[in-house]
């Protein structure tokens, strides 16, 4: 993954340390960036200088994330699974089953609902 400056059409900097490719990237509330990879890990890093801060280690490869209130962040995993940890204490709240496999996304909305999207499978 990569950070761009777009108004200045000027490459920033480089995210490496994951072993596999990076399926997703998002900017959690803090301002840092999390990042979701088949190397079953999602890595946090600082914003704008790109350091790694800390590696959450999953059972599957992540697929996708989202942010959550609370310090709260959620990985949809390739077995279907939803993992949920808080990225401040750096620890697994729970996992969830979806009962479908592969998330593909995930879309929390206003009113506190989550849609995932699924391999082959209908919006749950």
């Amino acid at each position: 993954a990569s950070i761009w400056h777009v108004k200045q059409k000027e490459f920033m900097c480089l995210l490496t340390g994951h072993q596999s490719p990076v399926n997703d990237i998002i900017q959690l509330p803090n301002s840092s960036l999390a990042t979701a990879s088949n190397d079953c890990t999602i890595k946090l890093w600082n914003y704008p200088s790109g350091t790694l801060k800390t590696t959450l280690e999953c059972e599957e490869p992540v697929i996708c994330l989202c942010a959550l209130p609370n310090n709260l962040l959620l990985g949809g995993l390739e077995d279907g699974s939803l993992s949920i940890w808080n990225w401040e204490e750096e620890t697994m709240v729970r996992t969830l089953d979806t009962q479908a496999p592969g998330v593909k996304q995930i879309l929390k909305l206003q009113t506190g609902f989550l849609l995932t999207c699924h391999k082959g499978g209908p919006i749950k």
